[in-house]
Order: C-alpha cells, then sequence, then structure tokens
C-alpha cells in the first residue's frame, strides 16, 4: 500500500523462527565476569551451581572442577 501497487519485488521468502544463541561455553563466560569471591562462594556452598538463560531456558550445570577452573581464569 505505502511503495503502491507492483512497485514492489519479493526476491526471497525464509520462514521464521525463534533459535536461542545460549551455550554453556557463553555461560562459562558470563560467570568468569563475576568477582573471586563470587566464584568461591559458589564452591564453598554447594560445590557446583546452575544456570538458566532467561531466553529458551536452557539449563547448564557446573561442577566444582568447572567452577574452580572459572575461578583461575577469573576476570
Amino acid at each position: 500500500m505505502i511503495v503502491g501497487d507492483g512497485n514492489v519485488k519479493i526476491l526471497e521468502t525464509q520462514d521464521v523462527k525463534f533459535q536461542c544463541q545460549c551455550s554453556k561455553n557463553r555461560l562459562t563466560n558470563a560467570l568468569k565476569s563475576l568477582c573471586n569471591e563470587e566464584i568461591q562462594d559458589m564452591i564453598d556452598k554447594d560445590g557446583q551451581e546452575e544456570a538458566q538463560c532467561h531466553f529458551c531456558n536452557e539449563t547448564y550445570q557446573f561442577n566444582k572442577i568447572e567452577l574452580e577452573a572459572m575461578l583461575e581464569t577469573a576476570v
């Protein structure tokens, strides 16, 4: 309607779908950005941590070894 009848040429169509880009690696990097005290607190409390993507609700588990590795490389 805006450009007038016949003035638009559709070159390609594509299905639209939701696809979250989260991954355990992305959440690992997010956890690494926490201060050392917070990561150490996770280790001391349970020795593990669970993180959930707020877009797709995927849940990722991090064990004590993974948390300790994050602590060593935390920013």
